[in-house]
């Protein structure tokens, strides 16, 4: 029988911290020498990071990752995952495929109690070798870096049944609240200007709301060549609203899941992996760009060692406190924590510290009534299904689009019979894998690059030949 956990309130929290994080008390000097050091390295490095468009910012942060991880982990291992990933043999090997998604988060429970006799209580995930692989598979596959997650996740990798070999990584987590196109589509409007929608809102992300109920894309990335080639992360991409996961949201935390959301990587391409897949996905526009400019690992930790001196409360409040749902009080701590410093120490006076990154929103609905249910309207019986998303059904719209393999294909007709409901209007955007592979055998593209999109090598490359190398790669 599992001990139910009290709420511990914010000012015991803090206090209970203390114990072990007592504050010292600086003279004028030393404040002066602990601002006046971190500002400089702030400043230095963003005089150069922030001259960088987004390819080569984010290149660099991988750069950056690469070699710090790879050093850390058994290189056996990391030629062990690498020869696991899926590759073809012939053209048609995307109708043979069969996705599966392996669960690597299962987790057991086990409570700690320390010193004073604070109960707490740490996650080991039963299976220990997957949870290394989707680490290795998420480092060295994905051109953005690997900052964890916040709250809730389900993290999978995503497998062929047939050769066993490894199609992508998927990461799903808790919705995101600052998502200004999300909010104004589920909760009926601009959440700053319409007063009935900010309070559908204030309750969905409140104690007990119902933003257990919406999940996020926080990972989504195929291995390669599938992707490029057979346009693997429209497959990921469908796989991520499926049967299976809703079941398995459902199983650990005990609701039901009724939206999912993701983002793009770049706001600004013509066409993403979420395009063009209505009624599945829709694009709702993109992300403000406001986000601060991430800092290099070994500046952030400068950072926050500056915050835990200088403003206790303040890295307590980002980096500690729960909330009563026993989660971290602020979701998006890292971007917290860092524009926080940059206003603490007047650097927005002088320097540009917004990334401009803008990203892609996108968002699915797996109900018909997914708003009215966020906006506590219905309740969950009444919930109806938007499609059917067995990953059966995922993977043949996958493979052949909206029109099918044949004209009584099964997803064809579904499709249709929606998009006549629904009044849906499918994108030309939209490549199947049987599409995408006719495109390139047209365009005389018949050559597939094995090594492609793994990132491995740059542990042992210079900056100025990671970017001739991987500066293309990095914008897929």
């Amino acid at each position: 029988m599992t001990k139910q956990l009290k709420f511990v309130p914010v000012d015991q929290q803090y206090k209970n911290w203390l114990r072990t994080n007592p504050i010292k008390n600086y003279s004028d000097d030393e404040i002066k020498s602990l601002d006046d050091g971190i500002r400089q390295k702030i400043t230095e490095e963003l005089n150069i990071t922030g001259e960088m468009d987004i390819k080569e910012f984010m290149l660099l942060h991988k750069y950056n990752e690469v070699k710090d991880f790879v050093s850390t982990q058994d290189p056996n291992e990391i030629e062990e995952v690498r020869n696991l990933i899926w590759k073809p043999v012939g053209r048609s090997d995307f109708r043979r495929i069969q996705p599966e998604l392996i669960l690597t988060s299962d987790s057991v429970d086990i409570k700690k109690v320390n010193f004073w006799g604070d109960v707490t209580h740490e996650f080991c995930p039963r299976d220990e070798k997957l949870t290394r692989h989707w680490k290795i598979l998420r480092v060295l596959l994905s051109s953005a870096r690997h900052d964890g997650v916040m709250g809730r996740q389900l993290r999978y990798i995503v497998r062929d049944k047939v050769t066993k070999s490894y199609l992508g990584i998927i990461c799903m987590g808790s919705s995101m609240m600052n998502l200004s196109d999300r909010n104004k589509d589920v909760f009926g409007g601009s959440i700053t200007e319409n007063k009935e929608s900010k309070e559908h809102f204030k309750k969905a992300f409140g104690k007990g709301g119902r933003s257990v109920n919406m999940t996020n894309g926080q990972t989504i990335v195929s291995t390669q060549p599938f992707g490029s080639n057979f346009n693997g992360g429209k497959l990921l991409s469908l796989l991520c609203i499926s049967k299976q996961i809703q079941d398995d949201w459902k199983e650990r935390y005990g609701d039901v899941l009724v939206t999912v959301e993701t983002t793009s990587l770049y706001g600004g391409k013509d066409s993403t992996q979420y395009d063009g897949m209505k009624p599945y996905w829709r694009n709702l526009g993109k992300t403000s760009g406001d986000t601060p400019i991430k800092p290099s690992d070994e500046l952030w930790e400068s950072i926050q060692q500056w915050v835990k001196k200088r403003h206790p409360t303040t890295f307590f409040h980002y980096k500690v406190e729960t909330n009563e749902k026993f989660q971290p009080k602020v979701r998006d701590k890292k971007n917290g924590l860092i524009s926080r410093t940059y206003g603490l120490l007047g650097i927005k006076k002088n320097l540009n510290t917004s990334s401009g990154h803008e990203r892609g929103v996108f968002l699915s609905k797996l109900y018909v009534n997914s708003d009215e249910f966020l906006q506590c309207k219905i309740n969950e019986d009444d919930l109806i299904p938007s499609f059917d998303n067995s990953i059966e059904r995922l993977t043949e719209f996958w493979r052949f689009g909206f029109s099918g393999d044949t004209q009584d294909s099964p997803v064809h007709t579904e499709i249709i019979k929606h998009a006549i409901n629904s009044k849906v209007k499918h994108s030309n955007k939209n490549s199947p894998a049987k599409k995408r592979l006719n495109d390139l055998v047209e365009r005389g593209s018949t050559h597939i690059d094995l090594d492609s999109g793994w990132y491995e090598p740059m542990s042992r490359m210079t900056w100025f030949a990671v970017k001739e190398k991987f500066l293309d790669q990095i914008s897929r």
